[in-house]
């Protein structure tokens, strides 16, 4: 199931556009992002009469009814699911690192001789080498995780931005699933990220433009 309000109740959809500018912002929701909303999928005829709503599972759409054959009122997934995989789906951290983890399993060889012409063959371990990845432009390695705690000792290693190629301000409820869309991310060094277009912009024209430039993991 994709993130989209089936209720076409004008309360809900006025509620869904507000909440297009809080995503945008958050870049991600909560767990009860889909209890606050109304899912109903309407119901309609051959002829489109209108026969009312169904209760469906937030996660995957089946409709959910009690053992009499009514729809139930207070549930929100069905017997299969609970809502982690959704929140796994669209909460922002899990996307980026797991954009950053799909761009250095297609490096690996060259993050790995990188490092090893640089630093010898055993100066990390395998769990230390699935830290990094590496800038999608200029090809510097990047770590996925901060790793503070070896006291600045791999400080040639910046923390890795992830960009929207489509800007998040730009898009609207119609778009709003490119904020997670792995082929609309790019994972830049801050140096490249600085230099993309909506940075350049002295003005922003939308204020949560503003709100949260770089996605890092500090």
């Amino acid at each position: 199931m994709s993130l989209e309000l089936y209720c076409d109740k004008k309360a809900c959809q006025a509620h869904w556009d507000h909440a297009i500018e809080i995503i945008k912002s958050m870049r991600g929701i909560y767990m009860n992002y889909f209890d606050i909303y109304d899912l109903d999928r309407p119901i309609t005829s051959r002829n489109g009469k209108s026969l009312g709503y169904e209760h469906v599972c937030r996660e995957c759409g089946k409709p959910l009814k009690n053992k009499d054959g009514k729809y139930s009122s207070h549930r929100r997934y069905c017997s299969e699911h609970d809502g982690f995989e959704l929140f796994e789906k669209y909460n922002w951290s899990a996307v980026s690192k797991n954009y950053a983890r799909k761009i250095r399993d297609e490096n690996y060889e060259y993050i790995w001789e990188k490092i090893i012409g640089k630093y010898g063959l055993n100066y990390f371990n395998l769990e230390e080498m699935n830290n990094f990845t590496v800038c999608e432009e200029c090809k510097k390695l990047c770590q996925i995780y901060d790793l503070c705690y070896y006291n600045g000792k791999f400080k040639d290693f910046p923390l890795l931005n992830v960009h929207h190629m489509k800007p998040v301000h730009t898009l609207t409820r119609k778009n709003i699933n490119l904020i997670w869309d792995f082929d609309n991310l790019k994972v830049l060094c801050p140096e490249c990220h600085k230099k993309q277009p909506h940075f350049l912009k002295k003005k922003a024209k939308d204020p949560f433009l503003q709100f949260k430039k770089i996605t890092s993991f500090l």
